[in-house]
């Protein structure tokens, strides 16, 4: 999928937000303070067809306009993983 649908810790609604630059499943989110960052996942549109995208990607909203941009750095693929925020 490339949709996505986004709540506030404090919200009781789904709200629909800018779609993903390209389809995926198996991926991870993790919010950072007010930011969303997502990590890995593959677009499988079939057997011989699997991509798996090497990025991080950001949301960022500014005047009710969302964007997702590209972190830049080096990054392994991953997919069916998991991440969590340690604050020190």
């Amino acid at each position: 999928l490339s949709s996505v649908e986004i709540m506030s810790a404090l919200g009781t609604n789904w709200r629909m937000m800018t779609s993903l630059p390209s389809p995926r499943y198996g991926l991870t989110l993790v919010t950072i303070g007010t930011k969303v960052r997502l990590f890995g996942g593959s677009n499988h549109a079939g057997e011989n067809d699997r991509y798996y995208p090497p990025d991080v990607l950001e949301l960022s909203e500014v005047s009710n306009v969302a964007t997702w941009s590209v972190i830049p750095g080096e990054y392994v693929t991953r997919v069916f993983h998991t991440a969590v925020v340690i604050m020190c």
